[in-house]
């Protein structure tokens, strides 16, 4: 399976990079991150950007 690395920008200006990801996608109201199978929830409300740390060039 092919995995990618995240980073995750909250209101706070913290930042969160999550190694290994098999994908990512929003619900009604929080993004969801999947790795290892299992599921990680951050709410829509406390997150600026998420993407691929690929598509910013880190």
């Amino acid at each position: 399976m092919k995995t990618f690395d995240v980073i995750i920008k909250l209101k706070d200006n913290t930042e969160k990079v999550i190694e290994s990801v098999s994908g990512y996608s929003k619900d009604d109201d929080c993004f969801i991150v999947t790795k290892n199978g299992y599921r990680i929830f951050f709410p829509t409300e406390n997150v600026l950007y998420i993407g691929r740390s690929f598509d910013l060039g880190k």
